[in-house]
């Protein structure tokens, strides 16, 4: 399956959070970087949030 290189973008309702290059693709895991969206304000919490709870906080 050709997900390398591929764009996913991240949205909520019809706004756009933001987009991930796909970089690594290890089916069903895939794992790319995040770029912010237009409507990534509104959602920011919920991703600083995600990253304390990885990060053992």
């Amino acid at each position: 399956m050709g997900f390398q290189g591929g764009v996913w973008q991240v949205r909520s309702g019809d706004q756009r959070v933001g987009e991930i290059l796909v970089d690594e693709a290890d089916f069903p895991w895939l794992s790319g970087s995040f770029t912010p969206g237009p409507a990534f304000d509104t959602v920011r919490d919920l991703f600083a949030r995600e990253l304390e709870q990885e990060s053992g906080g």
